[in-house]
């Protein structure tokens, strides 16, 4: 699967509509949150998925937020 993923005929596409990007990024969050931490490279991995998707920091506070809500998480939102 890596060498597919790093191939040069590799696509990743990303969702058209808007609910549908705020989905996948809700369960990658939650996907990396699942161990009760975020960690750094996580939160970058996590800010690049929302900048290509062109999610706006409003947004991203609130699914954060209520990924916080939801479980207990340690993440610091200042450093999204």
């Amino acid at each position: 699967a890596l060498s597919e993923a790093t191939s040069d005929h590799a696509v990743l596409t990303i969702p058209e509509e808007h609910a549908e990007r705020m989905a996948l990024l809700r369960d990658l969050l939650r996907m990396m949150a699942a161990d009760g931490q975020l960690t750094t490279k996580e939160k970058e991995l996590f800010a690049l998925a929302c900048v290509r998707m062109k999610i706006d920091r409003v947004e991203i506070d609130e699914l954060v937020d209520q990924l916080l809500a939801d479980q207990k998480i340690t993440c610091d939102k200042e450093t999204l």
